[in-house]
């Protein structure tokens, strides 16, 4: 039993080490870290989505997390509403300049701290689809989304239905277009992967569709997951680094490999 369990945990390692290699881009040292970090993130546009997952007991587990992108940079804003109103956390991911940033202000302390490490997101992505292509084999064929015909209206947004079954699941998925392009935001159908454009069915990869409703239901146990856009719109919203104390990470710092103790 012992020997079951140790190679389960050293399994564990070797997968989370491999995590944090598909994360960490090649190379850069702190210096070039920090180079990296732009002098200040101002983003105006935001989607608020609430997340809930609802167990077949009853028990539900919900998530509110705040994206923040901008029309004239590649980079990203993810905000989650925390419980402790002294703590604000954000994290940027920048696509062009290939760096992640945590921003964390402890306001009863009066602390901000921001921790800085490369990361190509590009990369990641490829990987993704390499990871996508190794596992179609085993997993279940995934649905294409059906339009329904329905609509209805969505904070402020006309919105179309389509619905996909799978083996194990059912979704449903409530699309609306809005006015700003953001491809790079989550929840969005502007710039889809490989796996799910070939899933698309009769969702149009034309326009600028947001996901403003979505629930999935596990056939297999009966969860249900789902999205919903809070709400979207304009955002003036900027984060001035020079305001937090920067703390860059190279690659593999503090990251020991699986086989060291």
């Amino acid at each position: 039993m012992k020997e079951a369990l140790d190679k389960a945990d050293q399994k564990t390692d070797e997968e989370t080490y491999k995590m944090w290699e598909k994360m960490a881009s090649r190379g850069g040292s702190a210096e070039e870290i920090k180079e990296a970090v732009r002098g200040s993130y101002n983003f105006d546009y935001q989607i608020h989505y609430v997340m809930a997952t609802k167990k077949k007991n009853g028990k539900e587990d919900q998530t509110e997390v705040i994206f923040y992108t901008n029309t004239e940079n590649d980079y990203l804003g993810v905000k989650p509403i925390i419980e402790d109103e002294d703590m604000e956390v954000i994290s940027v991911f920048d696509r062009s300049e290939k760096v992640m940033v945590n921003f964390t202000e402890d306001k009863k302390k009066g602390n901000r701290q921001a921790i800085a490490m490369k990361l190509d997101l590009d990369e990641i992505q490829a990987q993704a689809y390499e990871d996508e292509a190794a596992e179609d084999a085993n997993q279940e064929e995934a649905p294409k989304f059906k339009k329904t015909g329905e609509t209805k209206e969505i904070n402020g947004i006309s919105c179309e239905k389509y619905v996909g079954e799978g083996e194990d699941h059912e979704i449903e998925l409530w699309l609306g277009e809005v006015d700003q392009a953001a491809p790079f935001m989550p929840g969005s159908f502007q710039g889809q992967s490989k796996r799910l454009a070939e899933v698309m069915g009769d969702i149009p990869v034309n326009k600028n569709l947001i996901m403003m409703e979505m629930q999935a239901v596990d056939k297999r146990n009966g969860e249900v997951s789902s999205m919903k856009v809070k709400e979207l719109g304009d955002a003036d919203m900027s984060v001035k680094s020079e305001d937090y104390e920067l703390m860059a990470i190279p690659q593999g710092y503090g990251n020991p490999t699986p086989d060291e103790e």
